[in-house]
């Protein structure tokens, strides 16, 4: 009798703050797509954690969304808390093998979304880290390329990483390193940041950086400074008080 092969469960993880139009659309769009394209790695569900929006256009797309998704996980509070905080939420709601986060608008291709779940379904390793290729830094404004740049040495000199591009957006994980990201304490955009630094400080943590590339037609705003200022206080966090 042949061995009977048992799908494992992934998760989505999606955090959503006053969307752009469209985006419940894509999100089903997109959700299909992968749905079809990893139904021989696994069962994919997806957790949609509304981080305190206000718009309009967000209200419309939940509607719709739970009248065309209606298997769709849904987190929901008033306060806008950041990206860091949405994730903690979806990902402590997430009960399957592996979980896997991105943006709203799936900024990566369908093919770097199914090579992270991919590599995390073989079992060799604990977390997949999305890693830019240089086509993604050519489509960003020139402030945020020199933000990334800049970030990516201060992490190698400063905190010795070797993966030194942790800000790229798309990550897997088993549901052995869940604990890990729920130590995370950041709110806002350097949770990323922080995730990284404490699992490079696990002994035997097998953590593998896979190259993932940017959607055609991607638009990026551009950072303020008063977040420049509340990430660098941050980055001091991460650098000085994470034993």
């Amino acid at each position: 009798m042949a061995k009977q092969i048992v799908k494992k469960n992934i998760h989505i993880v999606l955090p959503v703050f006053n969307p752009i139009d469209g985006w419940a659309e894509n999100v089903i769009s997109r959700f299909n797509e992968l749905k079809s394209e990893c139904r021989h790695l696994g069962k994919l569900s997806m957790i949609i954690v509304n981080d305190g929006s206000t718009s309009a256009n967000m209200r419309t797309g939940c509607d719709y969304l739970r009248t065309n998704l209606p298997e769709i996980q849904w987190i929901e509070y008033k306060k806008n808390r950041g990206k860091g905080y949405a994730l903690r939420k979806g990902v402590e709601a997430a009960d399957s093998d592996f979980i896997v986060y991105t943006d709203i608008d799936f900024p990566y291709t369908n093919e770097s979304v199914v090579a992270i779940i991919e590599k995390l379904v073989t079992g060799r390793y604990d977390a997949v880290i999305g890693s830019r290729d240089e086509s993604y830094y050519s489509s960003l404004p020139a402030s945020r390329r020199w933000i990334s740049h800049f970030l990516k040495r201060l992490n190698a000199i400063l905190l010795g990483l070797k993966i030194s591009d942790t800000q790229g957006g798309l990550k897997g994980f088993t549901k052995a390193i869940k604990p890990v990201f729920l130590q995370t304490q950041i709110d806002r955009y350097l949770f990323d940041l922080e995730f990284i630094y404490l699992l490079s400080r696990m002994k035997n943590a097998r953590i593998l950086p896979v190259k993932v590339k940017l959607r055609e037609g991607v638009e990026f705003s551009k950072v303020r400074v008063h977040i420049l200022t509340g990430e660098f206080r941050n980055f001091l966090k991460v650098l000085f008080t994470i034993k």
